[in-house]
């Protein structure tokens, strides 16, 4: 058990540096010829960081597979300019709608389901365009549907 573990902590703090040298390529400046140089060293990397092993668990051999397959897919905020390296933004903006759905045990109609979806998505688009004073927001944002 304990050599499995320092196993998966190996890898983990290999993955970890990965993943710090991703971040610092992501943050500098985009420039086309640097980053489809630095994208062909992460490739390589990947490659024989993804690689299987026999004291691989079935968690971490499916996850090296996962991401073997999907390694252009995870490289692409390195090759395009603007892309997060993370989903995390996305997650965040739909968490208040799933909170909202589990303690309400759901909709009773799919009516219902698509009218909170709406309400939801005005509210929190107003909320992150304007963080500043969101009723203001609001109210500017019924003013103008008033009038057009």
């Amino acid at each position: 058990m304990d050599e499995r573990r320092e196993h998966c902590r190996q890898f983990y703090e290999q993955f970890k540096i990965l993943m710090k040298a991703v971040k610092a390529v992501v943050d500098s400046p985009y420039d086309v010829k640097v980053r489809l140089r630095e994208a062909g060293k992460f490739r390589s990397t990947i490659f024989e960081l993804m690689t299987p092993s026999a004291g691989d668990p079935n968690k971490l051999a499916t996850f090296k597979a996962t991401f073997l397959e999907n390694t252009e897919r995870y490289l692409l905020c390195v090759l395009k300019p603007n892309i997060p390296m993370t989903n995390n933004k996305a997650e965040r903006s739909i968490r208040p709608l799933v909170i909202k759905r589990k303690l309400s045990f759901g909709s009773k109609t799919q009516k219902g389901a698509d009218v909170m979806s709406i309400l939801l998505s005005v509210c929190l688009s107003t909320w992150w365009s304007k963080p500043t004073n969101f009723y203001e927001a609001y109210r500017a944002m019924i003013r103008k549907w008033k009038t057009a």
